[in-house]
């Protein structure tokens, strides 16, 4: 029988791919397509289809939320999941709604067919990349929970432990006394906005609020933070998370930016951060629990900007013991805050007696009861504490209950009863497990019971924490299948302070390796780093860092890279090889050559004097071989790239895509464009190196030979491909690479409104992955308001790179954005500003340019604009360095700038024939590209050039068109003969009174049109497009306004209307 499939994806064109794909086999017909959720679950009641493939993130209704409707509705329809993201979230949530299978949208035509036929068969299929043991833990989940008392440690997967148990709300307290009016008191606070909840330790307050949520019937969603939290980048990927379980689509452009290789200042992201919360469809409560353990600046800094305007989603509730330092004063006056604290959250006698008969199975005599309430001050953890002392001695010392003794004192010694009736296996256990943040069976059998003749090596982890849950030890579950499992954080710290009292620093210290040894096997790095370095073994800490960087490296987790190894001292980093090269990675990723040179050489002079790894010395070659292109040095760079391809393993995938990249900007330089290209397009071809925001970059590159190569056809062509690849894909990179490439070419023919409308989105992104998209495309926008006459706009864009270079702390890119804002200074006749610039400029090192804008050409037109026998030496001597540099590394494109200059220089001089001759040459390289701004960009002296080499009928169709192109600019090559007089003065007063009697000759309806779009700067083609008639006829109309108003240029045109009243 025929297999029919119902395809649901919000992207049309890649739903056209699928219907083609599928259509192939013969045993399989597409019988629908879908855009959405909600358009899926009435396709399939309507055509009721074997297998539907769906899509997760759409609009409207999700791809998860449809498959569970549609597997509600519709039982024999079965449902694949094919998406982009391979987390195991979204695996999970996407199994549990009912699919029987998951796929990437990267895997193979085949594996998607074979899948489809496995499910109708009644077979679960897994795409080949996700891992067997997450999904095969994950479909235990699924099916039943329950189905066994503990989890089987051969099936479990570790490495998303850390996400789960901080954004994970923590079970509910079995054994807890209902408070209602407290309850209710958190129900009246939630329109104020912020909740704070604050208390000192072991006043309930996270129970409380759990209970809360538990009775709630609204969504919420929670994060645990503890001291490491003290961090952006990583506080904001936990808050987004935990929404995230809300809404999966939720703060993805925030997301992206905290992931940039620059972090945004914090009133970006906390403006990016409520708009997209704002943007959510349902509101929702979140919790932040132990919220005074965030000191740092930056991230409180977020949160006062947030509660500056309220979310319209979002009630916000932050758990501590102290107040945060934020403006509570005015948020209590303003009425946007709700509070509970220490003196609420005091058990009443009641309480407390109903508390201690819970917690003791039986009902307490009354006077106890009072006497433990009075002592402990309703305090529910020292009420807790009696009812085990209770337990363990069937009494209350005397001690406790006599007046002089304070709450502090009751605390330390019920703490000491307690502990010191425990045997020693399970204080060995207590021991142990001090030191851990989070633990399962698993982990503490490991610390604590590492042989069988250890104290604790009759019992196990598991049974270990079942006594504790039985005994009420202050443990708290933190998932749902009660796997993991955390203190009571008064709790853990009376735990901590036995074990200091008890045992020596390197006793201690072996709990810490045991533990960092058992994180490191199971996947869970962060935690095996801070138990590393928590026990002093900064050997295994560095050897855990070296080992896993490269992964890191490779996902392009970089912030999170830099974090581990700014763990490490700067002695501990020197003396590895790995952890040097790893940091020669970040800085060649941060563009700061020079200190990637710095830590390659350190590196290199280890390997000399040791053995290292193949791979390594692979990594070593790759980084040396940019180095070496860098320097121009063509033939060395291109060795140490080949040597580099026969070391680094396929596994290692950034190291790969620059052995491609070098290599094919190495064969450009030498020359062999055709080679440079072939490298390329064999390398997309392995379908490993096709993953995450890097292949973006990769894919892009043929277009950095194009633009090398002056060759706008070929760039545009792929800059376009790639630009309908990242709308097909979504992947943001792929936009900002296309937008680049596409803005600066149609820049370069002239086509500025083409130019602007990508170059906008392009500066939309600043923290995007690849920082000089932004800058460079950013220099082209500037310079595009330059060409309208917008010089205010100009300068607030460039002064906008040089003050993201400042925050970045990148000195390098800091000053070409000075060199620009000179660029600018020069051709708004600023020289005294420009002057200053070159005094102290340096135009050496020459780097192979392969972006928008080369610094050195504005030293020259600085020069040549002061125009003294010195500096016009100087700018020819610059001007020849250039020309042989460019050259000899083969850049036709900045060889057209140069040549120009040159042309320019000569003239100056009245060298009429060698300046024609350089802008014949120029011309020559820049016809087949079709460049207009080159010439536009260096003023009417050019224009003069080249109406002067048109005469001499060289290139002259060219020409003809750069001058049309400089007319349209506003510098009238071609001056009507009506207008054929000296311009009128701006202070000439004008004839008449009334505006329509001050000229000869009134002006027609139309050419008010153009007069009143000339004010706003717009070029002859956007005139023609706003007023729906030809560029032609445009010019037409502005002949005769020149000649009306008897002025030459657009700008005195406006001038003069607005002076006799028109405008």
């Amino acid at each position: 029988m025929s297999i029919s499939v119902l395809l649901v994806d919000d992207h049309p064109m890649f739903r056209k791919g699928l219907r083609v794909l599928i259509e192939e086999e013969p045993d399989m017909s597409v019988v629908g397509e879908a855009g959405d959720g909600k358009e899926a679950i009435e396709e399939v009641r309507k055509l009721s289809p074997n297998v539907v493939v769906m899509d997760i993130t759409m609009p409207s209704l999700n791809g998860i939320e449809a498959t569970r409707q549609i597997r509600s509705n519709s039982p024999d329809t079965k449902v694949v999941a094919l998406s982009i993201h391979d987390s195991t979230r979204f695996i999970k949530e996407m199994l549990t709604a009912g699919a029987k299978g998951y796929l990437l949208k990267d895997c193979v035509p085949e594996e998607l067919v074979d899948g489809i036929r496995k499910i109708v068969r009644n077979e679960t299929y897994l795409s080949s990349t996700i891992t067997k043991v997450v999904v095969s833990e994950l479909l235990e989940d699924s099916i039943d929970e329950h189905a066994i008392e503990l989890p089987d440690e051969r099936t479990t997967d570790y490495s998303d432990i850390t996400l789960f148990t901080k954004i994970g709300r923590p079970a509910p307290y079995r054994d807890h006394v209902h408070r209602q009016h407290l309850l209710d008191r958190l129900d009246q606070g939630l329109p104020c906005g912020l909740i704070l909840v604050v208390a000192p330790a072991g006043y309930g307050k996270t129970t409380l609020v759990n209970c809360w949520l538990e009775a709630a019937n609204r969504p919420s969603a929670w994060v645990s933070l503890d001291k490491s939290d003290n961090d952006l980048r990583l506080f904001l990927n936990y808050l987004i998370d935990a929404v995230q379980t809300i809404s999966p689509d939720a703060c993805l452009k925030t997301r992206a930016m905290i992931n940039a290789v620059m972090l945004p200042p914090v009133s970006t992201l906390a403006m990016n951060l409520a708009n997209e919360l704002d943007q959510m469809e349902q509101s929702f409560i979140l919790v932040l629990d132990d919220f005074h353990r965030i000191n740092d600046d930056s991230v409180l800094d977020l949160f006062i900007q947030l509660i500056r305007r309220p979310s319209r989603t979002m009630h916000l509730v932050l758990i501590g013991r102290r107040d945060p330092p934020l403006p509570i004063s005015n948020l209590r006056a303003r009425k946007f805050l709700a509070e509970i604290r220490t003196q609420d959250l005091r058990f009443s006698k009641m309480e407390a007696a109903t508390l201690l008969t819970i917690e003791l199975g039986t009902k307490i005599e009354s006077d106890t009861a009072a006497a433990l309430h009075q002592k402990t001050e309703g305090w529910v953890t020292g009420l807790h504490l009696a009812a085990l002392s209770l337990r363990h001695r069937g009494g209350i010392d005397p001690k406790v209950l006599e007046s002089q003794a304070s709450a502090q004192y009751v605390m330390e010694y019920l703490f000491n009863e307690v502990f010191s009736q425990q045997p020693p296996e399970i204080t060995q256990y207590l021991l142990g497990t001090a030191i851990l943040d989070r633990f399962n069976g698993s982990l503490c059998e490991a610390v604590s019971s590492p042989g069988e003749d250890s104290p604790a090596g009759a019992i196990g982890g598991w049974n270990f924490i079942a006594w504790l849950k039985k005994e009420n030890m202050f443990v708290i579950p933190l998932d749902a299948e009660h796997k993991w499992y955390r203190f009571h954080h008064l709790f853990k710290t009376l735990l901590h302070n036995q074990l200091n009292r008890r045992l020596g620093t390197e006793d201690i210290n072996l709990f810490h390796a045991r533990a960092s040894a058992w994180f490191a096997e199971n996947g869970m790095i962060e935690e095996a780093l801070k138990h590393a370095l928590e026990g002093g073994n900064i050997k295994a800490a560095a050897q855990l860092t070296a080992i896993h960087g490269f992964e890191l490296l490779d996902h392009e987790q970089w912030p999170r890279l830099e974090r581990w190894l700014k763990g490490l001292s700067t002695d501990t980093v020197n003396q590895d090889a790995g952890l040097l090269v790893l940091m020669s990675w970040l800085h060649m990723i941060y563009d700061r050559p020079s200190d990637m040179v710095s830590c390659l050489d350190k590196a290199e002079a280890l390997a000399s004097t040791q053995t290292i790894e193949d791979s390594l010395q692979g990594h070593l070659d790759v980084l040396r071989g940019f180095q070496r292109y860098l320097e121009v040095d063509g033939e060395r760079a291109l060795a140490r790239a080949r040597r580099a391809g026969e070391k680094i393993p396929k596994s290692h995938r950034w190291a790969r895509i620059y052995y491609y990249m070098v290599r094919a900007l190495v064969h450009q330089m030498l020359g062999d464009r055709a080679k440079a290209l072939l490298t390329l397009e064999l390398a997309m071809l392995d379908q490993d190196l096709r993953v995450g925001t890097a292949s973006g970059f990769f894919q892009a590159h043929p277009c950095f030979i194009y633009w090398i190569d002056a060759d706008l056809t070929n760039m545009i062509r792929t800059a376009a491909q790639l630009l309908t690849l990242g709308t097909e894909s979504r992947e943001s990179c792929l936009h900002v690479h296309a937008r680049y490439f596409l803005g600066i070419a149609n820049y370069q023919r002239n086509e500025l409104r083409v130019a602007e409308e990508h170059l906008v989105e392009v500066v939309k992104h600043p923290h995007s992955r690849h920082a000089l998209n932004f800058a460079h495309g950013a220099f082209a926008l500037a310079l595009i308001h330059q060409a309208r006459g917008r010089e205010d706009d100009a300068n607030r864009v460039g002064k906008a790179v040089a003050s993201y270079a400042l925050d970045a702390g990148n000195s390098d890119l800091f000053k070409v954005a000075r060199a620009f804002e000179t660029e600018l200074a020069v051709r708004q006749g600023r020289l005294d500003e420009a002057s200053q610039w070159v005094e102290k400029y340096q135009a050496r090192p020459f780097l192979p340019t392969y972006r928008f804008y080369m610094p050195q050409l504005t030293a020259v037109k600085v020069w040549l604009a002061l125009d003294t026998p010195d500096h016009r030496r100087h700018a020819e001597d610059l001007l020849n360095q250039l020309h042989d540099f460019l050259a000899s590394i083969h850049s036709v494109r900045f060889q057209i700038d140069t040549l120009a200059l040159k042309a320019l220089l000569f003239d100056s001089r009245k060298e009429t024939t060698v300046a024609d001759k350089a802008l014949a040459e120029s011309l020559t390289l820049a016809e087949p590209g079709g460049f207009i701004r080159p010439f536009i960009d260096l003023g009417p002296r050019m224009a003069d050039l080249l109406k002067r080499l048109r005469r001499q009928n060289v290139a002259a169709d060219y020409i003809k068109r750069i001058l049309a192109a400089f007319e349209e600019e506003g510098e009238s090559i071609v001056v009507p003969e009506a207008a054929d007089h000296a311009p009128a003065s701006p202070e000439q007063p004008a004839p008449g009174s009334p505006a329509t009697q001050a000229l000869m000759e009134p002006l027609t309806n139309r050419e008010l049109d153009v007069l009143e779009l000339l004010e706003q700067r717009l070029t002859n083609k956007e005139i023609a497009a706003e007023l729906f008639i030809s560029p032609k006829t445009v010019k037409g109309h502005l002949q005769n306004l020149y000649g009306k108003l008897n002025v030459r240029k657009r700008r005195d045109a406006v001038e003069k209307a607005k002076q006799i009243g028109i405008l």
